[in-house]
């Protein structure tokens, strides 16, 4: 099954670097997850104009919270659809 949380780092600087996000300190970095795991860090800090929602190469992609968390993560919302968890309370 695909993730509906873009977590391709390759991804997520080139949307960066088109003006599109802002990648937090913390994305793509080991981090400690509140199950006292550690884990990879995706979530971002923002968007650069605020929308939630926008167009990265002819996909559609929107900040989405996770419950527990402070960050937005960017969703592919074609894939979060397919699978039925498009608008739904996400939990990290």
């Amino acid at each position: 099954m695909a993730d509906t949380v873009v977590v391709d780092m390759q991804t997520l600087k080139s949307m960066e670097k088109a003006g599109l996000i802002i990648l937090h300190k913390d994305t793509g970095c080991i981090v400690p997850h509140w199950t006292g795991q550690r884990t990879t860090a995706y979530y971002v800090d923002n968007t650069v104009d605020g929308n939630r929602a926008f167009e990265f190469k002819n996909k559609a992609y929107e900040l989405t919270y996770f419950e527990g968390c402070f960050m937005p993560f960017v969703v592919d919302v074609e894939v979060a659809k397919q699978y039925g968890v498009y608008g739904q309370k996400l939990i990290a």
